[in-house]
């Protein structure tokens, strides 16, 4: 029995598993560049013609909600609260121009 001659081609049997024998059928390096380069110019020219149709509705207000929300005005604030809150914060402001104003008390220590 010829050992070497049995793992030689056993060898060979497993590193043909896996391998496909016809490699040309499968790439087409030119073929698949143009499919890639291809689709890449159809999402472009389909995110271009988006935009321009977008452009188009909102330069001609179809889009806009502005025209919906003019007859249905809703007052968001009470302006008794309102004067309320900037007189607070008047009184702040007031406070603080009054601490930078005036000099801190320092006594000596002796």
């Amino acid at each position: 029995m010829n050992f070497p001659l049995f793992l030689k081609s056993f060898i060979e049997k497993i590193s043909k598993v896996g391998v496909i024998t016809k490699r040309d059928t499968l790439t087409h390096p030119s073929r698949d560049w143009w499919i890639a380069l291809i689709s890449f110019v159809l999402v472009i020219v389909f995110l271009l013609l988006w935009s321009v149709y977008l452009f188009w509705r909102l330069d001609s207000g179809q889009l806009s909600s502005d025209t919906e929300n003019t007859s249905s005005f809703k007052q968001t604030f009470n302006r008794a609260d309102l004067q309320k809150t900037l007189l607070e914060y008047q009184k702040r402001d007031l406070f603080y121009k009054n601490i930078l104003d005036v000099p801190p008390r320092l006594e000596s220590p002796r």
